[in-house]
């Protein structure tokens, strides 16, 4: 090769270099959310997802604290030492459908708006959230939620650090059992809600009354309760409790509060 065709061809090389290297330093590592091009609602491949880990640990900035509610299925609810093993033994146990667990947060500014993320939802989602915020609305003398409430595919839950948007959407969350988790952030001088973002875990299958599947609103209506500012019960006597802490595929009875969900927002907001 004669030394003007060597010269000119290390030339080249360089100057492919420099331009990739300029464009993958414009472009930058994609967001934790980013979701990718060309998808549509509900068929988006879950490898494409960033999953939220609920066990990873942050370090919250300023004066802020972050707290996670785990919604898990009836499938891992721990057994009851109280009970005898044997079948036939079990005494039938007393509903207290009166009962009601604060978590010491609550919201100081009202009505409360938040936004939906209709990504990886099921058709009709967005009806169905709205009710079950409407639910916690119905149970006091206060407004609660904003009645306008609007639908976003860019917003998406503050796992970090608190963006003062509250969500709901549908993300991929470890591990995979939990159903859906409510991420609460406030400060922790006063006990106030600044964001509070309710997330679905997408490795379950979502509906709306079907019978194989997590029910939208009875779910998001139990995850609303957080939103309030109510915790989970999970002894079997509160099973009949919205605010009860475990659900199955096809259970809708969360949907409608007892006596307990309300008199715990009200304790709260009247």
């Amino acid at each position: 090769m004669s030394r003007k065709l060597f010269c000119l061809a290390v030339a080249v090389v360089v100057v492919g270099t420099i331009c990739l290297s300029t464009y993958l330093a414009s472009a930058g590592p994609p967001g934790p959310f980013e979701k990718p091009p060309g998808f549509e609602n509900g068929n988006q491949s879950e490898q494409a997802e960033e999953a939220i880990d609920i066990h990873k640990p942050i370090t919250p900035g300023g004066h802020y604290e972050r707290l996670v509610l785990v919604h898990y299925g009836r499938g891992d609810k721990p057994p009851n030492p109280h009970k005898p093993d044997k079948p036939g033994e079990e005494e039938p146990e007393e509903l207290d459908n009166d009962a009601y667990e604060l978590l010491g947060l609550q919201w100081a500014d009202l009505p409360v708006s938040y936004e939906i993320d209709p990504d990886y939802a099921p058709d009709g989602s967005e009806a169905e959230i709205e009710a079950a915020f409407e639910a916690w609305d119905d149970a006091t003398n206060t407004e609660l939620f904003a009645d306008e409430v609007y639908v976003d595919s860019s917003v998406a839950p503050s796992v970090n650090s608190p963006d003062y948007v509250n969500t709901v959407s549908w993300r991929r969350i470890v591990p995979p059992r939990v159903i859906a988790a409510t991420f609460i952030w406030y400060y922790s001088e006063t006990g106030e809600m600044v964001d509070c973002d309710v997330v679905m875990n997408t490795k379950h299958d979502w509906g709306i009354g079907l019978e194989d599947a997590f029910d939208v609103c009875n779910i998001v209506t139990h995850e609303a309760g957080h939103v309030v500012g109510l915790a989970d019960l999970y002894d079997d006597i509160y099973r009949e409790l919205t605010m009860y802490g475990y659900s199955s595929e096809g259970e809708t009875q969360k949907i409608s509060l007892e006596n307990g969900d309300r008199w715990g927002c009200q304790a709260l907001y009247d």
